[in-house]
C-alpha cells in the first residue's frame, strides 16, 4: 500500500517542481529580452517575466500548507495574472506595427483594469467583489484555495481571454497580409 500512496504524493509534488523549475528557466530568458527597450522583444520579455513570477508563485503556493501562505502566493502570482493582458496587447501591437494605437492615454485605460483587479483582488475579505468566498481545503498532501467568483472575477475574466482573443486576432490578420 504503501509505495502506491507514496508514488502518487510523489507524482503531486512534481507538478510544483516543474513550476518553479519552468519559472526560472523564463526569468532568465525574460532578463535577456528585457535588455531591447521599447521594441516588441522588450514587451515579449515583459511577457515571459509575468509567465515566469505566475508560474513560480503558483509553485510556492502548492508547497505551501497554511491559508495565510496560499493567500500570499495568489497575491504574488495576480502581479502576473492581472498585467498579462495588456502587455499582451501591447506586445501583439508593437510586433504587428500597430505601434500608433500605443498612445500614453490609450495605455493608461488599458492599464485600469489590472489596477482595479489588483486593488479589489487584495482588499476583498472587505467587500468580496472578487471572489464571493473563499475556503481552503486538503488534496492529498496539497492545500488548496477553494473560491466562489464574485462579480469583478468575471469583468476581469472577460477582459483577460477578450484581450488575449484580440491580440490573436491581430497576430493572424498580420500574417495573412504578409503571405500576399
Amino acid at each position: 500500500m504503501c509505495p502506491y500512496i507514496c508514488a502518487v504524493v510523489d507524482l503531486l509534488l512534481l507538478f510544483p517542481l516543474t513550476l518553479l523549475l519552468s519559472g526560472l528557466i523564463a526569468f532568465v530568458f525574460a532578463a535577456r529580452l528585457l535588455k531591447r527597450k521599447f521594441s516588441a522583444v522588450f514587451w515579449c520579455g515583459l511577457l515571459m517575466l509575468a509567465a515566469a513570477n505566475w508560474a513560480t508563485a503558483y509553485g510556492f503556493q502548492l508547497f505551501s500548507s497554511q491559508p495565510e501562505g496560499i493567500k500570499f502566493w495568489v497575491a504574488i502570482q495576480y502581479l502576473s495574472i492581472a498585467t498579462i493582458p495588456v502587455i499582451w496587447i501591447i506586445f501583439c501591437l508593437k510586433l504587428t506595427g500597430r505601434d500608433k494605437w500605443l498612445r500614453a492615454r490609450h495605455v493608461l485605460l488599458l492599464f485600469a483594469v489590472p489596477l482595479l483587479t489588483l486593488f479589489l483582488h487584495i482588499s476583498n475579505e472587505y467587500h468580496h467583489f472578487y471572489y464571493s468566498d473563499v475556503s481552503f481545503i486538503r488534496n492529498g498532501p496539497l492545500a488548496q484555495m477553494k473560491i466562489e467568483p464574485g462579480p469583478w472575477y468575471k469583468i476581469h475574466t472577460l477582459f483577460f481571454y477578450g484581450l488575449l482573443a484580440w491580440g490573436l486576432v491581430l497576430l493572424v490578420s498580420s500574417l495573412k497580409s504578409a503571405g500576399k
